[in-house]
């Protein structure tokens, strides 16, 4: 009977052994972590011309909707050393749904942003940098930071 007690004993040590160490070096996901889509990173970088809008579109991948389209932009002309940038402004920023309707706008010379979406129909979602107008006479660089997450 002793053997037997002491055998139990070695048995559990050895198996509470193996779990915790299991825990701690081995990463285990969650049962949420595994439901959910992993995020789509987008990270994109362009120059707008003076006098030129930048329309950049967006499209959540085929078969990952409903999710959210979320980030944070920012503009730069005199930090970035453009040529003739006295600011770091747009004119305005706006964000088209797939029906080309404004669901989101800055028109008070914009230097960066947040925005965030819930994309549940198919279709594309635009955001509109404007660097048009009369006085605007630089180019400006907008960088784009965001991520899809499917629901």
């Amino acid at each position: 009977m002793r053997r037997l007690i002491v055998l139990v004993i070695v048995v559990a040590a050895i198996f509470g052994a193996w779990y915790f160490m299991g825990r701690k070096f081995i990463a285990v996901p969650s049962p949420k972590q595994i439901l959910t889509a992993a995020p789509v990173p987008i990270n994109q970088t362009t120059t707008i011309a003076s006098g030129h809008e930048f329309d950049w579109t967006f499209s959540a991948p085929a078969g990952k909707t409903p999710g959210v389209f979320q980030g944070h932009w920012t503009c730069s002309g005199k930090t970035a050393a453009i040529k003739g940038a006295t600011d770091d402004t747009l004119i305005a920023f706006r964000i088209l749904d797939p029906n080309n309707k404004i669901i989101q706008h800055d028109d008070d010379h914009p230097m960066g942003g947040n925005f965030k979406i819930d994309c549940d129909d198919s279709g594309s979602y635009t955001l509109v940098f404007d660097n048009s107008g009369i006085i605007r006479s630089s180019a400006r660089n907008v960088v784009i930071n965001a991520t899809y997450q499917p629901d």
